[in-house]
């Protein structure tokens, strides 16, 4: 099985950390990836020179630069750079593994070389995270599954930058929800979760995160971290809905009016045998290949 890496960085008004920072770090890598994927969030106010990015490419690295034609926000423009990938890039999503790599992240050398070697048995390889903050460095821990508790309290220590995911996995889990701008990846470990993907962990801190003055919008967060929990305050218990609610009191200085109801679980409802019935299913397509691929899985 021939696997392929695709790396994709987002970049939002801050070209010159791409320069400095991220292409200096994938570019050093033991082990590069097959395709390099920019895509540009920036205002009009902040233009991207691409030329800066195409004169230092390597020659057998394939490079494309796209522009953000979803929802504004790293979520729109990951998810701009996967479909991409799906349409254009990948006969085969099992075969294909993604890593993301963000604004104050940087990769060790042997980053994604640590992560491929578990690619064959594993849909998802986990990396550890060293955080650079005012009060020192610190080796956070690195979880070896997906833990939904973790990722319904919002305090996941998995980030895009130090998962390494198979392509089919993340496009059945429902590629990054767009109306959300922080949480992200604990929403989306939720679902992964629920499709049980296989994990591993690779016992290294090969992810650097450089905490710098925070860019994004506060209300905005606010806002996403309402979104999160109406999307899933009737799965959480009482006590992680408590305890999602003072997280993030503190972090982001969250006010929160509705009342906490206890959680009820749902009832089990036995299924009933019904008379046969036809079904209509509708399809979308502008990839030919890709349409193969579906109407295959549909067995038609």
């Amino acid at each position: 099985m021939s696997l392929k890496i695709t790396t994709l960085v987002a970049i939002h008004n801050q070209s010159q950390l791409l320069t400095q920072r991220l292409l200096p770090s994938i570019f050093s890598q033991t082990l590069l990836p097959d395709h390099l994927i920019v895509i540009d969030d920036s205002s009009n106010n902040h233009p991207f020179e691409v030329a800066n990015v195409t004169s230092v490419i390597p020659r057998h690295m394939a490079f494309t630069y796209l522009k953000n034609t979803r929802t504004k926000g790293v979520s729109g423009a990951w998810n701009t750079g996967l479909t991409y990938v799906a349409d254009n890039c990948c006969h085969n999503p099992k075969n294909m593994y993604v890593s993301i790599l963000s604004e104050h992240y940087k990769w060790a050398d042997n980053h994604i070389r640590s992560c491929i070697k578990y690619a064959s048995e594993k849909d998802m390889i986990i990396s550890g995270i060293v955080q650079h903050d005012k009060n020192g460095i610190h080796h956070r821990l690195i979880p070896d599954k997906l833990d939904s508790n973790a990722s319904f309290i919002g305090k996941s220590v998995i980030h895009p930058t130090n998962i390494f995911l198979r392509l089919s996995s993340l496009s059945e889990a429902g590629l990054f929800d767009e109306n959300l701008n922080t949480l992200i990846v604990d929403d989306l470990c939720i679902r992964l979760a629920e499709i049980n993907i296989s994990t591993i962990s690779t016992n290294c801190h090969t992810v650097h995160h450089y905490v710098e003055k925070e860019m994004a919008d506060i209300v905005e967060k606010k806002i996403s971290v309402q979104t999160f929990l109406q999307k899933y305050h009737c799965r959480m218990t009482f006590s992680q809905k408590q305890t999602f609610q003072k997280y993030k009191r503190k972090e982001f200085g969250c006010s929160f009016t509705s009342e906490n109801k206890p959680f009820v679980p749902i009832k089990t409802v036995k299924a009933y045998k019904s008379d046969p019935f036809h079904i209509v299913v509708g399809v979308i397509s502008a990839n030919a290949t890709q349409l193969a691929y579906l109407l295959e899985d549909l067995c038609l």
